[in-house]
């Protein structure tokens, strides 16, 4: 259904330190996300009293938005070639908002700026604050319903969950499928026992499980069980 609205993205850096900062080991990127979405009604045209000329009307233009959310990357997986993608799909996900390439160009853009900037030389946690305004089409089973009832949303049944697989990590499944869990962000070692859905997607057993009591369908791919 095409409008006349779009997908907004603002990032800017954060120029700001703690002394909690300098604990950490590794440096990493803290993003805090403040995500809105725009929920276009149905496209009149499918309903059985089409507008006159052809022409469709946007009635009822609906708003929501989500928690405001501060996610933590290590700073190589996010701007490394290889792993960017599959690092912001997975954050993406974590918030509920769709990947779409300006979303993922602009962090990206952001984050590698940063992290050659001089003027953040040093520093153990790089900050960006993240706005995104995401238009979705209530028809296009875009994204999940953000709304009060996402909290009472129907979850996969004790069955489906039980049948799930696990899996241990070796090096070749860290080297062809995923490198980390994308409802924590946090990378598989080796050795780990993870738990794969149907779709083939894999997850830590207790992140998927919590994932599981809220939504029937794949953190990443939106695949249902």
């Amino acid at each position: 259904m095409a409008s006349d609205y779009e997908d907004y993205c603002e990032i800017w850096a954060e120029n700001a330190k703690s002394i909690e900062d300098e604990v950490r080991a590794s440096v990493t990127f803290s993003l805090v996300f403040h995500v809105s979405f725009i929920h276009l009604p149905r496209d009149p045209a499918e309903d059985d009293d089409e507008e006159e000329d052809g022409v469709a009307e946007i009635n009822n233009l609906t708003e929501s938005a989500v928690e405001d959310r501060d996610i933590e990357v290590a700073r190589d997986r996010l701007i490394n070639e290889e792993t960017c993608q599959e690092t912001l799909e997975g954050i993406l996900s974590s918030v509920r908002v769709p990947s779409r390439p300006l979303f993922v160009e602009k962090i990206l853009s952001c984050a590698r700026a940063m992290a050659s900037d001089k003027a953040f030389e040093g520093y153990k946690v790089l900050r960006m604050q993240v706005r995104i305004c995401a238009v979705v089409d209530d028809d296009d089973g875009d994204i999940e319903e953000v709304s009060e009832s996402a909290s009472v949303a129907e979850g996969a049944s004790r069955e489906a969950i039980e049948r799930l697989e696990r899996v241990q990590i070796d090096e070749d499944r860290l080297r062809r499928q995923q490198c980390l869990c994308a409802i924590c962000l946090q990378e598989f070692v080796v050795g780990l026992q993870v738990t794969r859905l149907p779709c083939s997607h894999i997850f830590h057993g207790d992140c998927v499980l919590n994932w599981l009591t809220k939504s029937k369908s794949c953190p990443l791919c939106r695949s249902e069980l």
